[in-house]
């Protein structure tokens, strides 16, 4: 028996009768009023993968401090794509935040660890920043919740950048907020660009902090 579905038995939820592509739109809907700019419900299928993308975290000479939710700690795409295609549905959440600055930091692109800690350094855009990606982790960490609720308790959400939980990350204790943390989708290998191009989104809009996050439903 392999997944989450077998034999035409939902094995992910705990209500045999539950309405999946009702449901599905529920937590879209939910969060969007929790402050998502936009959800979209998704095949699972088209998450596009970047096996390179943890490897190519960081520039040529780097010095970024380690986190427990980034590459090497986080599942490796290899481990990710197989738990992936145990799933058949997913929200797509993403939120916006005015940007003050001097061009955008991409999701997944070349060095992405060492830009998102530069920007880090920058006191006129880590406001933005931060803001983004702590609104990104209360959505999708709420959307996640209520979907356990709901009985759907394989549900799990992955962000975007370094987890800010935590000022600073030691990574040689265990996580201290290990029902809160969750790994970037570019620390697990997803290529985040191509995955919003499949959902039918734009790219994101200049002059905005734009992450985008998911929630592997069932």
């Amino acid at each position: 028996m392999d997944g989450p579905r077998a034999g035409g038995l939902n094995l992910a939820v705990s209500d045999p009768h539950a309405d999946v592509a009702v449901d599905a739109i529920r937590f879209a809907e939910q969060g969007l009023e929790r402050g998502a700019a936009r959800t979209a419900v998704i095949e699972a299928g088209i998450v596009a993968m970047d096996p390179a993308a943890p490897g190519n975290a960081h520039d040529a000479s780097c010095s970024c401090p380690g986190n427990l939710m980034a590459p090497p700690f986080a599942p490796s795409p290899g481990e990710f794509g197989r738990w992936l295609g145990a799933f058949q549905t997913a929200v797509l959440l993403e939120v916006e935040e005015p940007d003050p600055g001097r061009g955008p930091w991409v999701q997944g692109g070349e060095g992405w660890r060492c830009a998102w800690h530069r920007v880090r350094a920058d006191r006129d855009r880590w406001p933005a920043t931060k803001a983004a990606w702590s609104r990104l982790q209360q959505v999708t960490s709420w959307v996640e919740r209520e979907s356990m609720r709901r009985g759907y308790y394989l549900a799990v959400g992955f962000g975007a950048g370094d987890c800010e939980l935590c000022e600073v990350c030691d990574t040689a204790q265990l996580c201290v907020e290990p029902y809160a943390a969750r790994p970037s989708l570019e620390a697990v290998g997803v290529d985040v660009a191509r995955t919003r191009a499949a959902a039918g989104w734009d790219g994101p809009a200049p002059g905005l902090c734009t992450l985008s996050g998911i929630l592997l439903l069932v």
